[in-house]
């Protein structure tokens, strides 16, 4: 799977995950796919435990930008194990800061928080301050999405990029 590749993997919310118990099984599907790896075929017992631990950090459950509603899934996504999220909008505005302020006021420092999609700079600062781990940049302006192009809301992203270091 991706995790065992060490790429964050969303759970996703939407379609047929929209419901928060569908995203909890997947989750715990995953788990069992994870320990049931080929990669781990040969192994001691204390490496195989110790890749486990590796990929189920990349396991990530997307939550909306709403933060009752993201908290609600966050709570029951950690109980089944996750420790990373994305708080995932493809619009701008305050949701996606005021559910990270939520979700770090919840589980501290107990989880990782991506957030985005993330358009100028002030926005970043906003989220990081907030407790963001990392962020997601620009609108995607075409191809597979094309929530920018429709909205005109495109994000000349390597420019944002580029604004943002250090």
């Amino acid at each position: 799977t991706m995790a065992q590749s060490h790429c964050l993997t969303g759970v996703p919310r939407n379609g047929p995950f929209s419901e928060v118990a569908r995203q909890v099984d997947l989750v715990q599907e995953v788990w069992q796919a994870l320990k049931q790896s080929e990669v781990l075929g040969g192994r001691k017992k204390s490496e195989r435990d110790f890749l486990i631990d590796q990929w189920r950090h990349n396991i990530m459950g997307v939550l909306e930008v709403e933060p009752e509603r993201a908290l609600r899934r966050a709570e029951a996504l950690f109980d089944a194990g996750v420790r990373v999220f994305r708080v995932y909008s493809p619009e701008p505005g305050l949701g996606a800061l005021q559910t990270v302020i939520a979700l770090r006021k919840k589980f501290y420092a107990e989880i990782e928080i991506f957030a985005g999609q993330v358009v100028d700079v002030q926005q970043a600062q906003q989220l990081e301050e907030a407790g963001a781990d990392g962020l997601y940049l620009g609108i995607g302006g075409g191809g597979r999405c094309i929530t920018g192009v429709r909205s005109g809301s495109v994000v000349d992203w390597p420019v944002l990029l580029w604004q943002l270091r250090g």
